[in-house]
């Protein structure tokens, strides 16, 4: 071979065409296009999804129970009743304002005592040595014509056996024990009753002395659902005002002068009675609403004037009102478990509603309106079964409740064709 003819190396590429400028700006188009694309598409699929705002479908008041007639309210003085749970449900005749309450103060009086010198379960107390002037101020009251309990110098008699006498026969006597003893003069109790009174909000009323036996001690049947409510909490007190009779040294068995206690789901409490106040009766009671569930119930008779035995007529009274009570308390559904109240649609075609997480029943008196209010917050998808997106507020008579709104299902986010295609 001759060394100056060319020569081809076998298995070597060809020298590549270098492109021509038009060609090399049409294909960093192409590059610079598809990286664009692709950069606009992750930019739209990145963004954060709008928030669904929400559709209420519940009404904004929910039917109450109608008026079953007129309420047999006593012919005279004043009453109120309250429920457990509920609170203050009905009210009459207190345009009067504050009035003698007569032996329904020793309530107050018990309390203050229990307050002092707690008693436990079945706890007889301290036992306390009567005096000639306890002696002597029995033959007082009896003689000024008061209730009364008869006591001897010498005699003892324990704590519970005072609070017993004081609360079932109603002796005027007791109350005055008990409070020298707890506060060393009956002026010096009768000032920590007030403050009590007071602390309790019972803006109404005044207390002149231990038992009720003055005039000047006045109050409210609204107040005095206050302090009865306060006072059947203690237990001792509760067990005591529960006695059909009881057992007390020198006289022996006494009754409670409660005559409805034990009857119509009656568990207490006090009976009063002087020529300024009339009869007076406060009691509590277990008593069914309209559905035949039973709630505690708090009943305030007080004035009852109708002729000479005004306590004898205040039993009949307040046994009308008991009678009534389950006609006039309403337990009602508002809104069931699962029930929905409102829904959120997703733009791109989901849905989920919105859902009560239990049951919500209002127990009110009859005629009292219902309201309600939604809240529902706006949502992001996605969101999980049961998460909680908002509540109803129920409103009836001054007693507010509410519910937690759960999402009923779980609701996705979009899919790709519309993260990349939305408007």
């Amino acid at each position: 071979m001759d060394p100056a003819e060319p020569h081809t190396v076998i298995g070597a590429r060809p020298a590549p065409h270098p492109l021509s400028r038009p060609a090399i700006v049409l294909l960093l188009g192409v590059v610079v296009g598809v990286l664009a694309a692709l950069a606009f598409g992750i930019y739209r699929y990145v963004q954060p999804l709008p928030a669904i705002t929400p559709v209420t479908s519940f009404p904004a008041n929910v039917a109450g129970a109608p008026v079953p007639g007129a309420f047999p309210w006593p012919a005279s003085g004043q009453a109120a009743i309250a429920v457990d749970g509920v609170g203050l449900v009905a009210t009459h005749g207190l345009d009067a304002g504050p009035q003698p309450i007569a032996s329904t103060t020793k309530i107050m009086t018990a309390l203050l005592i229990l307050e002092h010198h707690p008693l436990a379960s079945g706890q007889a107390g301290p036992s306390l040595t009567l005096t000639q002037a306890d002696a002597d101020a029995y033959s007082h009251a009896i003689a000024q014509d008061e209730s009364a309990v008869h006591v001897e110098a010498g005699e003892k008699i324990t704590e519970r056996q005072l609070l017993e006498g004081l609360l079932l026969p109603s002796a005027n006597n007791f109350a005055e024990i008990l409070a020298a003893w707890d506060a060393g003069s009956e002026a010096q109790f009768v000032t920590a009753m007030n403050a009590r009174a007071a602390a309790l909000g019972m803006h109404d009323t005044h207390f002149e002395d231990s038992s009720g036996f003055s005039a000047k001690t006045v109050s409210t049947a609204v107040d005095m659902l206050t302090l009865v409510q306060v006072a059947m909490r203690d237990p001792a007190f509760a067990a005591i005002v529960a006695q059909p009779d009881t057992m007390l040294p020198v006289v022996g068995k006494v009754q409670n002068y409660n005559e409805l206690l034990g009857k119509d789901g009656v568990v207490g409490v006090k009976t009063g009675s002087t020529d300024q106040a009339g009869g007076c009766l406060i009691i509590a009671a277990d008593r069914p609403d309209s559905t035949g569930q039973n709630h505690r119930v708090y009943v305030v008779v007080m004035g009852v004037q109708e002729d000479k035995d005004s306590l004898q007529n205040v039993f009949p009274d307040t046994k009308a009102i008991l009678d009534a009570i389950p006609q006039w308390l309403v337990s009602r559904r508002v809104i069931s478990a699962n029930d929905v109240a409102g829904s959120y649609h997703a733009p791109w075609g989901g849905k989920v509603d919105a859902v009560a997480a239990k049951d919500l029943t209002v127990t009110t008196w009859a005629g009292t309106p219902i309201t309600d209010s939604v809240t529902l917050d706006a949502i992001k998808a996605p969101i999980g079964e049961t998460s909680k997106v908002g509540e109803i507020t129920v409103t009836a008579g001054g007693r507010t409740q509410r519910v937690d709104l759960v999402t009923g299902g779980g609701l996705p986010g979009p899919g790709l064709a519309w993260r990349l295609n939305r408007n």
